[in-house]
């Protein structure tokens, strides 16, 4: 069974080099909204979830206090930890694996994700969030960035079949068994008469039948869903939401 454990800004920090892995947050506004007085979750060794990993804030996860999350996670009380913080962030030590989408729909904020090993998932979503993954990235389905209010940052390989980024910070060492790329700071699309880019043929060849256009594809995408023509749906292999 992994271990959490609720940490301070304080002391997350400089054990885990925050600084080094996310800087970006902590610059001006964002240390004082994301880290400042705030917690985060840390999980010991190698963390394994069925269901999906959502890193959009919402009422009733990441920003409850940490005397329910202390609850729910059976988190011994801590003098340090009563405060009526929210958790901005989960520092995993050892490897990801995730039985669904890492998805982050919000594409102005999000609970920041960093794993010190590899991650393994179904489908990458990254939004206004941060991550930093130190070993290799394995998804199944698709790694999707969208807009440029977040990053991603992957020390290691990117193995996926479909990666798509829209105008999203997002880098790797290398990009591994893949079938289509498109990244907007590179790369154009094709856009038809209501200037809606048009599914190129490669990549309409490996999507469903019944997302119709682009639009149809990045709400899809957004959500975390099943896009591939041979991709297992995640309703049959996650049981439920895992946030925090």
């Amino acid at each position: 069974m992994n271990q959490f454990r609720l940490i301070n800004e304080q002391e997350a920090t400089p054990k885990y080099e925050l600084k080094k892995y996310l800087s970006l947050i902590f610059e001006g506004w964002q240390y004082e909204n994301t880290l400042k007085n705030y917690l985060f979750l840390v999980a010991d060794g190698d963390l394994k979830i069925n269901g999906d990993l959502q890193l959009d804030f919402n009422d009733n996860t990441w920003e409850s206090d940490s005397i329910a999350w202390r609850k729910q996670l059976n988190i011994a009380d801590d003098e340090n930890l009563k405060h009526n913080y929210g958790i901005r962030g989960v520092i995993v030590t050892g490897n990801l694996t995730v039985n669904g989408s890492i998805k982050n729909s919000d594409m102005s904020s999000g609970a920041f994700l960093l794993v010190l090993g590899n991650v393994t998932a179904h489908n990458l979503v990254s939004g206004g969030t941060y991550m930093q993954i130190n070993g290799n990235a394995n998804i199944r389905d698709y790694a999707y960035g969208h807009y440029n209010d977040g990053s991603i940052a992957i020390n290691g390989n990117l193995n996926t079949p479909v990666f798509i980024s829209e105008d999203h910070a997002f880098s790797f060492k290398a990009l591994k068994n893949n079938q289509f790329s498109y990244n907007s700071h590179n790369d154009s699309i094709t856009s038809g008469e209501d200037e809606n880019p048009i599914i190129p043929k490669k990549l309409r060849a490996l999507i469903k039948d019944d997302i119709l256009d682009w639009s149809d594809l990045t709400s899809a995408m957004r959500n975390g869903d099943a896009i591939l023509k041979m991709a297992t749906d995640k309703s049959t292999t996650a049981d439920k939401d895992w946030a925090a």
